[in-house]
């Protein structure tokens, strides 16, 4: 349930569908009945709760919020509120909260906003469009958009230089296969983390997990879930990407191509892939493709595609066919799933892939003697300064 309160607020308003926009909106009583009504009024620190019901208006937001007091669009308590037309957050410190978009799209337009716990499904072209930076996308679910054309989320397409974002906890699928991508174009310092990406299937329209549109760097992809991905690839590369890093996260089932390119500093490191289907399992070939590095992943079983780069510390499980082993890597070694069928990937502890990596880079603290890895820590120092600086909340 989703707390009917703002911290901030210096004025709640209401809209429901059998309101009037010529009443104040300061009760449920005296709803107004647009949603565009409540953007003309609306100022910073102001919440506005729409009350359960469809609502087929086009909606421009007049006024910005600040960052001491935000403007608020958010649905009352557990009411179902439905968007027919495209939402456009045009405007800077505004979250949206609890909306379902059917059949439109998200736009955000706007920089420093939060996109929180809305669910957006069957638009025709993208369901998400991310032009904004500085903004936090959580909490969401994005679902069979794109079957006139594009994918369910487009970040900086056509609009230039997007970047400080952060897309994390959210769930992202097409199951119903509409679109192309489940996700494309992400600019630069982009963190994607703790999401659940699944049911992607070629359907004849070059469908892949992330594609890039060339040009892209300091994308940080961690502790997401990839499932149910059939005959795709993970990563398309552009010409020009730069600074890729995968980490910890899990890709089970049917895979096609795996890593599509090697952007320079691309790093696939801590992931587990357990892959199955034609192009995987039997042949045991790896997951990887060509990477710039890949370390300390399990691969049990392999899938996909054979492998490039600097390449070591792994495990492969069976012993791939067509590929060359890295100085340290252990093949044809199990990596002792818990429940590998019932997709539990924690290993037993018993596990030989257990303490078998190595950190990509060290350091030594000062007067301390201890080594501390720090490889990629301009993102540790990037995610701690947006994630708390700006926004002061932390992950679920």
């Amino acid at each position: 349930m989703i707390a009917v309160s703002s911290g901030n607020a210096q004025a709640s308003y209401f809209v429901s569908p059998s309101g009037d926009d010529l009443d104040a909106g300061t009760s449920i009583g005296k709803a107004w009945q647009s949603v565009q009504h409540a953007a003309e009024v609306l100022e910073p620190g102001d919440t506005v709760f729409i009350l359960a019901g469809i609502y087929d208006e086009t909606v421009t937001m007049a006024n910005d919020g600040t960052p001491q007091a935000r403007i608020t669009y958010q649905r009352y308590a557990d009411d179902i509120v439905i968007l027919t037309r495209d939402l456009r957050i045009s405007r800077d410190y505004i979250t949206i909260r609890g909306l379902e978009l059917y059949g439109c799209s998200l736009w955000i337009d706007g920089n420093y906003g939060e996109v929180l716990d809305n669910y957006v499904h069957h638009s025709a072209v993208c369901g998400m469009f991310i032009h904004g930076t500085y903004n936090l996308i959580r909490g969401n679910k994005i679902a069979n958009n794109g079957s006139a054309w594009g994918d369910q989320i487009s970040t900086g397409w056509g609009t230039g230089d997007i970047h400080h974002i952060v897309f994390e906890y959210n769930e992202v699928s097409d199951e119903e296969g509409q679109g192309e991508d489940l996700m494309q174009y992400l600019s630069h310092d982009f963190l994607v983390r703790g999401n659940h990406f699944h049911h992607l299937g070629s359907n004849g329209r070059h469908n892949d997990v992330y594609q890039s549109g060339g040009g892209e760097y300091n994308i940080w992809m961690i502790g997401n879930r990839f499932e149910d991905l059939s005959n795709v690839q993970y990563f398309q590369m552009g010409d020009g990407d730069y600074d890729h890093v995968w980490r910890n996260n899990l890709f089970y089932g049917n895979i096609g191509w795996g890593f599509n390119g090697t952007p320079a500093g691309m790093r696939v490191v801590n992931n587990t892939f357990s892959l199955t289907g034609p192009s995987g399992g039997d042949n045991g070939n790896w997951g990887v493709g060509g990477v710039g590095k890949a370390l300390n992943n399990i691969f049990a079983p392999a899938g996909s595609d054979g492998h490039g780069g600097d390449v070591d510390y792994n495990c492969v499980y069976p012993e791939p066919c067509c590929s060359d082993q890295g100085a340290h890597d252990l093949w044809d070694v199990d990596p002792l799933f818990l429940d590998q069928e019932n997709f539990n990937f924690i290993l037993q502890p018993t596990s030989p892939c257990i303490d078998a990596g190595v950190f990509p880079v060290l350091t030594t603290s000062s007067g301390s003697g201890t080594q501390v890895p720090v490889s990629d820590a301009v993102v540790c120092r990037w995610i701690w300064h947006f994630t708390w600086g700006f926004y002061s909340v932390a992950g679920p």
